[in-house]
């Protein structure tokens, strides 16, 4: 990684995704995993997920700031040109995206049309 070597320069957030972790749970049967690098130094967040199972194709994929049991705006979009299994990208944040993003309490969802059956979300830990 780059970055001033000190170990509080990066943070790797880890989540696996299901319906029951959306909010409100879905009965989506799509499962996935999502790994993302926040470089504190570089205000940059690199990110890799996979998934499977959902009921169709994935239309959207992105980050959502602070909130531990309800929805909170998307902070870090994924491309529209990116959402192939495997997601993999990367950002440089703002200060205000920065700042909500580099909290465990952030989580991240994958979204299809249909909320009842094709989400899923997870918290990264």
């Amino acid at each position: 990684m780059i970055g001033s070597g000190r170990r509080d320069d990066t943070v790797t957030y880890t989540a696996g995704l299901t319906g029951s972790s959306q909010v409100p749970a879905t009965g989506s049967k799509g499962t996935g995993t999502v790994t993302a690098t926040y470089d504190a130094v570089f205000w940059k967040l690199t990110y890799t997920a996979t998934y499977s199972g959902l009921s169709g194709p994935v239309t959207a994929a992105r980050f959502h700031g602070l909130a531990a049991a309800a929805n909170a705006p998307p902070i870090v979009p994924v491309p529209a040109t990116a959402l192939a299994d495997p997601i993999k990208g990367d950002a440089t944040l703002t200060d205000a995206q920065a700042a909500a993003t580099s909290s465990p309490a952030a989580h991240t969802r994958r979204v299809r049309p249909s909320r009842s059956s094709g989400s899923t979300g997870g918290v990264w830990r």
